[in-house]
């Protein structure tokens, strides 16, 4: 019989403090790409196929790791933060300007989204009209991996997260 020790506290420590940038970086990535002249030809999302393997690798491994991505994604002040251009912490990042730049890449790409038009039998169904709004990393990500029409490995890792409550949120 396999002995299996468990992963030492301060090690999830350093992943609470990682994982957050990790999520920036990805979405950063993503909003940065969706200014090329052709954002259907992924070579930069490609880019980003490595993080999204190791994360989803990480993810595997551990639940406790799949938690912290999970309330990373979930989390609305985190990507109030991200927004403001402030760090995790709460502090101002030394890439504001960047940060702004990326919202304003991401902002063209959301408004080019085609306006939908409902079927009269869902209007009354909650969610299905009026103004859409991403509030957390996890709403943009759906939102890129819409958008660059479903690349493996972001798909994978979002769709490789077990099932849980904070999601139904």
């Amino acid at each position: 019989m396999v002995h299996v020790t468990k992963a030492p506290q301060h090690l999830f420590l350093l992943l609470q403090q990682l994982v957050p940038h990790i999520v920036v970086r990805m979405v950063y990535h993503l909003r940065e790409a969706s200014s090329d002249a052709d954002p259907t030809v992924s070579v930069a999302v490609s880019d980003l196929d490595a993080l999204f393997s190791f994360c989803q690798a990480l993810c595997e491994r551990n639940l406790r790791v799949e938690e912290i991505f999970r309330d990373v994604l979930c989390s609305t002040q985190a990507y109030a933060h991200f927004r403001e251009g402030l760090m995790p912490d709460g502090t101002r990042s030394s890439g504001h300007a960047s940060i702004s730049a990326s919202w304003r890449c991401y902002s063209a790409a959301f408004a080019a989204l085609p306006d939908i038009q409902m079927p009269d039998d869902y209007h009354d169904v909650t969610g299905a009209v009026g103004a859409v709004g991403h509030t957390t990393f996890l709403d943009e990500l759906v939102f890129w991996m819409i958008n660059f029409e479903f690349p493996e490995k972001l798909s994978c890792f979002l769709l490789s997260m077990r099932p849980d409550a904070v999601f139904e949120t």
